[in-house]
């Protein structure tokens, strides 16, 4: 097994990060590469949730668009997951909002690591793209 508290994204001298693991989906066994990152928020969320790794999977499974993987339907839960936890309070408490998205990120590089903004041109490709995505994936009901 690998070492889960790795710092950064991405590869290191060009081998993969990413870490495979069996886990047990409706009853069959699958091995599974996640990033580190990605195996955590999973094991955090099946914590706080009091459900196994392999209910959860299994349930993610179940669900996912015919057309998608298994790890790309985990990565996506995911995102919304904690995206449906997300309060104002807790962007303002992670120092949201001020240029510097990666703070308290493993992409953090420190010193002023604010983002450059796109050419125009760009940002109207990227709201297209965002819009696109918000046809394709229907909001989140937070009930």
């Amino acid at each position: 097994m690998s070492d889960d508290s790795l710092s950064s994204p991405g590869s290191i001298d060009g081998k993969s990060t990413l870490v495979s693991r069996n886990v047990t989906v409706a009853g069959h066994r699958t091995s599974m590469r996640l990033e580190p990152e990605m195996w955590n928020a999973l094991y955090d969320i099946c914590r706080r949730e009091r459900v196994s790794i392999h209910a959860l999977c299994t349930e993610i499974n179940e669900r996912k668009a015919p057309n998608s993987s298994l790890t790309a339907a985990i990565r996506v839960f995911l995102m919304a997951y904690y995206q449906a936890a997300a309060t104002e309070e807790g962007h303002v408490r992670a120092n949201h909002g001020a240029g510097r998205p990666f703070q308290g990120t493993p992409f953090n590089r420190g010193g002023d690591d604010r983002v450059t903004e796109l050419p125009r041109r760009s940002r109207v490709r990227s709201r297209q793209l965002v819009q696109h995505v918000e046809r394709l994936m229907p909001p989140i009901a937070l009930d």
